[in-house]
């Protein structure tokens, strides 16, 4: 080849230099854009960190509260349940009650059914007794008629 001169030297130099910095421009301009982009997706990472924290909040507080509303309804229910067995229970007591005073009352009216017979059976008997001394009064009075009868003729 042949010999270069300076000026040809230093202009090559200066195209290097000059493709050189453009090379160096687009690859400071994709890292710059890489860069960019990977901020982009550390703050959609953030965020989808802060909607993960606040799903998580949302699945405990569900569940906790999913929990109290058994509890609370099973316990309800025991409250209902162990309510209607002390119900049944008492109105149970009650009516054990309530058939004891009827059988009390219904000896009570027995009593009085065999007092009011035994009255009965003595004024039946009473009756009787005046049926016969009015039957006696009445042949007495005839008796006593016929006589006078017989003594004015």
């Amino acid at each position: 080849m042949a010999d270069m001169t300076s000026e040809e030297v230093d202009a090559k130099l200066v195209a290097n230099e000059a493709r050189s910095d453009a090379q160096v421009a687009a690859i400071l301009a994709k890292i710059d854009n890489l860069v960019a982009r990977m901020e982009a997706m550390e703050q959609q990472m953030r965020d989808i960190i802060v909607s993960m924290n606040n799903l998580k909040k949302t699945v405990i507080l569900t569940g906790i509260s999913s929990v109290l509303a058994i509890l609370f309804g099973t316990a309800g229910f025991n409250a209902a349940l162990v309510n209607n067995m002390a119900s049944a229970y008492q109105s149970g007591k009650e009516t054990g009650q309530w058939q004891s005073d009827l059988r009390k009352q219904s000896e009570e009216n027995r009593q009085w059914q065999t007092e009011l017979r035994r009255q009965a059976e003595a004024s039946d008997q009473k009756s009787v007794d005046m049926d016969k001394k009015l039957g006696e009064m009445q042949a007495l009075l005839n008796s006593i008629k016929q006589e006078r009868e017989s003594g004015r003729r």
